[in-house]
């Protein structure tokens, strides 16, 4: 496993170093590239400048852009090419990696694998140990000092119980109060906006003796 690791370094480092020489090669044929750019980008302008002092400008103009676009086409085609090569080359870079880190986590996972089959066995614990530990403590065996606290724990939570239903009736008692003294000042204004019966004199026996004896009035 291990040459075949070499192995696979070496021809990785010989693609990089291959890889790298033909870039390098580009990269100046680039730069030639550009500088032939600039020579016809500066032909033009020379020619577009003459053409201005002529009298069929047009037509000048126009037989310049020919000369310049003749010129740049076998250029551009070059470089056309050579950013394939680019592009190809850093496909071809990216595969590389891909397959060295495939490599290595294949390596990774045969050593893993060697040292599980080589690492000694344990053996099992007896049935009787496992229930013995998964078994649940028994609630009788607890510690005083842990029945105690349980039992303090219990004793507060009753106390809290105790306060709350008294502040509870408390609350429930105060606003009943309050509601009934809302419904009496209510009761009260209602009885202020009504108007008091006027009190009639109560007559007397001889006043009632009186008026029952006395002759009916004459009718004219």
């Amino acid at each position: 496993m291990g040459h075949r690791l070499m192995r696979g370094y070496s021809s990785w480092a010989f693609f990089l170093l291959m890889g790298s020489a033909a870039a390098q090669d580009d990269r100046a044929e680039l730069i030639t590239l550009n500088e032939q750019r600039a020579v016809i980008e500066a032909q033009f302008k020379a020619e577009s400048e003459r053409c201005a002092g002529r009298f069929f400008v047009n037509a000048c103009l126009d037989d310049a852009k020919l000369r310049r676009s003749a010129g740049l086409k076998p250029l551009q085609d070059r470089e056309a090419v050579l950013d394939a090569n680019e592009r190809r080359a850093r496909a071809e870079a990216q595969r590389v990696r891909v397959a060295e880190r495939e490599r290595e986590f294949a390596a990774a996972e045969g050593r893993h694998r060697t040292e599980q089959l080589l690492a000694p066995q344990v053996a099992p614990a007896p049935p009787a140990a496992k229930a013995k530990a998964a078994s649940p403590a028994k609630p009788g065996a607890q510690s005083p000092a842990t029945t105690q606290q349980a039992k303090q724990a219990l004793e507060r939570e009753a106390a809290q119980r105790r306060q709350l239903q008294k502040a509870d009736y408390l609350a429930e008692q105060e606003a009943r109060q309050k509601a009934a003294e809302r419904r009496q000042v209510l009761r009260d204004e209602k009885l202020k906006g009504k108007k008091q019966p006027i009190a009639l004199p109560i007559p007397s026996a001889a006043e009632i003796e009186a008026a029952s004896s006395a002759p009916p009035p004459i009718k004219r």
